[in-house]
């Protein structure tokens, strides 16, 4: 079957948690960053203007939360 897709974002502990889990238990799953920050080339992280968010969080939760 198809492996789980796993929406998470890097900076999220109750994320990082679920992927230990299931790397623990070896489920086989996609990683999919679902957040990622809005930066033009050059700017640092203390630079960004917000996030972007997965097409895929996006169709099962709209609001983005």
């Amino acid at each position: 079957h198809e492996p789980w897709k796993f929406l998470s974002a890097w900076f999220c502990p109750y994320a990082q948690r679920a992927w230990i889990a299931l790397n623990h238990h070896k489920i086989p799953f996609e990683y999919i960053e679902a957040l990622t920050l809005k930066l033009e080339p050059g700017q640092t992280l203390k630079d960004a203007k917000g996030y972007e968010k997965h097409e895929l969080l996006l169709k099962h939760h709209p609001s983005g939360l």
